[in-house]
């Protein structure tokens, strides 16, 4: 057998090889992680969906003792359509291309675990941020961003962040700084945010998704929450003072949840790439003021110890 396995999760486990003339499956993951330990493999490909969250979680597992290399990509080189033929999405894998800071093929890490186990937790509830999935969150490398929001409601935080999976595949290899991509799959823009201001749903039900997505994300951290005035000025509550900015209502909610969005993916791809490198969220380039820098920098601060 080749060296490189494609993988795919669908109603059962299917996989292919670059030499095997059509792809083969197995009923579930115990059964095919029984297969995997009876061929020779040096390499496991994955898209990188949240569907997928339970393999990648059981190929981490196994990855180790079975020698062979565990890699993820973005599943967006699929459309939807795409997903429902596993097939389809096996041929796909072979046009995955650019570096892993666009979205291409990377050796999984400790971080992206903690991404996908809280994926495969909200998977695994239906759709729901249980305390389980709650309970992930500080392992998660969004946490110093997210704990360091007076007003974020975790259970909301996991949602989003489950639905995002990794920020890289959201990023445009020819503007990698634009957040447009992401804006657009969470669901910002003007009309949702006019919606959900106004306490209305959309009449068109493909619209749903976006329009509760955006919901989410502006929930994961206002909490709807009603703040004092010697509230919003502290620190910590700078997209308060953002959204106050921009007139509060619609217009006001939908640019402080994108400066949220923005914050999060800053921390949350330094958290994934960093380690060994110079840092990629620079606190004084984000915030607007020293005290929102000196605030962050605190809280992200490890502990003293004493004795």
């Amino acid at each position: 057998m080749s060296a490189t396995l494609r993988v795919h999760f669908g109603d059962d486990v299917w996989f292919a090889d670059d030499m095997s003339r059509a792809p083969r499956s197995c009923p579930n993951i115990p059964s095919f992680l029984r297969l995997l330990g009876e061929i020779q493999v040096d390499r496991v490909r994955v898209l990188g969906s949240a569907r997928n969250a339970p393999l990648i979680i059981a190929l981490h597992r196994e990855a180790t003792s079975q020698r062979f290399s565990l890699q993820v990509s973005s599943p967006r080189v699929c459309s939807r359509a795409d997903f429902s033929n596993p097939e389809i999405v096996l041929h796909r894998m072979q046009s995955v291309a650019g570096p892993a800071s666009t979205g291409g093929w990377h050796e999984v890490s400790e971080a992206d675990v903690a991404s996908y186990a809280l994926a495969n937790s909200v998977l695994e509830a239906k759709g729901i941020a249980t305390a389980d999935a709650v309970a992930l969150l500080p392992r998660h490398p969004t946490w110093q961003a997210i704990s360091f929001l007076p007003t974020a409601q975790q259970s909301y935080a996991a949602l989003l962040l489950s639905a995002i999976v990794d920020p890289r595949w959201f990023i445009d290899p020819g503007s990698p700084s634009k957040l447009s991509r992401l804006y657009e799959f969470l669901g910002l823009s003007k009309r949702n945010f006019e919606l959900l201001h106004s306490g209305h749903v959309p009449s068109d039900p493909s619209a749903h998704h976006g329009f509760s997505a955006a919901g989410i994300a502006y929930m994961a951290w206002s909490g709807n929450a009603k703040l004092a005035k010697d509230e919003i000025g502290k620190p910590a509550n700078f997209l308060w003072r953002v959204m106050k900015s921009f007139g509060g209502a619609a217009r006001g909610k939908r640019m402080a949840t994108q400066l949220f969005i923005k914050f999060l993916r800053g921390v949350w791809i330094d958290g994934l790439t960093s380690i060994g490198h110079e840092p990629l969220f620079v606190p004084k380039y984000f915030f607007q003021n020293e005290d929102e820098v000196s605030a962050f920098q605190a809280h992200c601060a490890p502990p003293l110890t004493t004795g």
